[in-house]
């Protein structure tokens, strides 16, 4: 699809140029000319007419631009058969345009006029914010080839449509987010209107009563249902079943999913046993089972997010029959039990699957997740209580992740065995599980796209032992917060000559800072803080892409007037609490982003 971005110096222009009508605006004869050969450059001026423009300066003369005989302003021009795509967002054009000219544009398929003031209809598809309110007509639109729409942000009540209307329109994704539906309003069961329609977002939306459901039915194609932040009636989880054809369910954020929403509106005696309140929750659990029950009816969803919802329960065991499920995200709710035990086990497509800030108890070996073989993002940080298996099973899992992320509350003495067994790895952050033994370069070696690693707070010890092979790829590594001592290998830049963040802080290294960190190139983030590393600075260490150094709390000598060349972009350089000499060198106090020196 051709795309016309439209710029600052000539979207006026645009707006101006694009119909066959004199509108009110006007412009500069030069830079309509130049606005005029920059609209050419967006399009295959080989193959259409534009391809003659600017053979001759007059602009006037050019093929399909008509201009003022009196002014010489540009008043006309005809795009229909090629413009696909334009942008006039936040011009204040109301006024300006003419609602039935943009069914000259019978091959536009993306049209952005929000924030522009615009109040009734316009036959476009963006009109977000425009202050539209009442019925929203379908007439003008004709046999146009939109397939996107957005009414975002208005207040519309319903969609006025008619069969011709309806077998004829193509629009295949509809942004309703941001709007006010009360109990009146009858735009939600006039949804009908969009026969093809596959997907509907309604972020950040109010539904007032039992309106939330109405119309939804009629979506026979519908695969992708955003509903992130919304205040949602309590039974939509229940009547949602009908919605057989979703492939993907957006839930995130949405008031109205918390089943335990009572309590902290002070319902329950705070006097209550642990018993009783255990007894309470129980209910709750069991309440939130039943109206999960609906979701568990979308065997055709491939895709379901519940995050940052609040919501205390168990995992429904209903949740074993939704076998299509590729993603599935429970983060940042109050989840609680054993993930050995849970219907997780049985979802054998999931490819990314995130249980982070609940409750749950996770084993570190990821044992229920072993006959997960398309499992590819594996992630719990916050709450989750991570433990070790007494015994761990010589299993070998048939998953291959490219993302893993295990951070939060446990006591592991040592890496899982599962990690032995994984040669993709993108992401892997292993943080505050007191791991104890040695630097996993092993990890490093097998894992040859790895591109960040993150190890800090932690109990290894030991010293930093580099794989027998450049590594590439990463780019960050973070090992802070452990007992690592002995020398920084010399070779570290060798090895890892893109790293971008290097951070060895809070250890027992001692020794020089190596010369080979000027082989990071790339290096912006450098923290060798609260370690025993002693001599002076490197002089020839560039900085040129440095945004922040951070060497407090060592042993350093020396000064600072041969350290670090090629500094501009330096931010902060924190030296505080070593044994340096002299005065702040020049070339510091003129660095331009310098924000911080200690």
């Amino acid at each position: 699809m051709q795309e016309i971005i439209m710029k600052e110096c000539w979207i006026m222009v645009m707006m101006i140029l694009l119909l066959k009508e004199s509108w009110c605006c006007d412009g500069c004869l030069e830079n309509e000319r130049l606005a005029l050969l920059q609209i050419k450059s967006h399009f295959n001026s080989s193959s259409s007419f534009m391809s003659a423009w600017g053979i001759t300066a007059d602009c006037c003369s050019w093929v399909r631009v008509g201009c003022n005989s009196t002014t010489g302003h540009v008043v006309k021009l005809s795009l229909d058969d090629q413009l696909n795509s334009l942008s006039l967002w936040g011009n204040n054009i109301a006024g300006c345009i003419k609602n039935e000219e943009f069914n000259h544009l019978i091959s536009l398929k993306e049209l952005y006029l929000s924030f522009n003031a615009i109040e009734g209809f316009i036959s476009s598809n963006d009109l977000e914010y425009n202050q539209l309110e009442g019925p929203f007509n379908f007439k003008e639109l004709g046999k146009s080839k939109l397939v996107t729409l957005d009414l975002s942000g208005n207040n519309i009540t319903k969609f006025v449509d008619s069969r011709e209307i309806r077998a004829s329109n193509n629009i295949s994704e509809l942004y309703l987010d941001d709007m006010n539906i009360t109990k009146g309003s009858k735009l939600l069961e006039s949804l009908g209107a969009f026969s093809h329609l596959k997907n509907l977002s309604l972020v950040s939306c109010k539904f007032e009563g039992a309106i939330l459901h109405q119309g939804l039915p009629y979506l026979e194609d519908l695969e992708d249902l955003n509903l992130n932040f919304s205040i949602i009636n309590d039974n939509f989880l229940q009547k949602i079943g009908a919605m057989s054809s979703l492939k993907k369910l957006s839930l995130r954020g949405c008031s109205g999913l918390n089943d335990t929403k009572f309590l902290n509106q002070g319902k329950i005696n705070i006097n209550l046993s642990l018993f009783e309140i255990y007894f309470i929750l129980e209910i709750l659990a069991k309440t939130f089972a039943n109206e999960f029950t609906g979701v568990c009816k979308l065997k055709q969803l491939q895709e379901l997010d519940i995050s940052y919802n609040d919501i205390s329960s168990s995992l429904p065991s209903c949740l074993a029959n939704m076998t299509s499920l590729q993603s599935l995200d429970l983060s940042s709710n109050n989840f609680v039990g054993n993930i050995s035990l849970s219907p997780l086990r049985d979802l054998t497509n999931l490819e990314y699957l995130d249980l982070s800030n609940n409750l749950f108890q996770i084993p570190i070996s990821l044992s229920p997740f072993f006959n997960h073989s398309k499992l590819k993002h594996f992630e719990s940080w916050g709450n989750n209580e991570i433990y070790g298996e007494k015994t761990e099973q010589n299993l070998t899992p048939i998953f291959q992740l490219e993302t893993l992320y295990i951070d939060g509350y446990a006591c592991i003495e040592a890496f899982p065995k599962f990690l032995y067994y994984q040669h993709n790895l993108r992401v892997a952050s292993l943080q505050s599980l007191k791991l104890r033994g040695r630097f996993p370069y092993w990890l490093l070696q097998n894992n040859t796209k790895l591109e960040a690693f993150y190890l800090n707070n932690n109990s290894l010890s030991g010293p930093l032992q580099l794989p027998f092979h450049f590594h590439l790829n990463l780019s960050v590594l973070d090992i802070s917060d452990n007992l690592f001592h002995g020398i920084i290998p010399l070779d570290i830049g060798t090895h890892f000559p893109r790293l971008k963040l290097v951070d060895l802080s809070k250890n027992d290294f001692n020794g020089s800072i190596p010369s080979s960190f000027r082989n990071m190139s790339l290096l912006q983030i450098l923290d060798l803080s609260n370690n025993h590393i002693s001599g002076s600075l490197p002089s020839d260490f560039s900085c040129s892409n440095m945004i922040g150094v951070h060497l407090s709390r060592n042993q350093l000598q020396g000064s600072l007037e041969d350290a670090f060349f090629d500094c501009l972009p330096l931010v902060v350089l924190d030296l505080s609490h070593n044994n340096m000499t002299g005065s702040i060198p020049l070339k510091f106090k003129l660095l331009v982003n310098f924000k911080k020196f200690t």
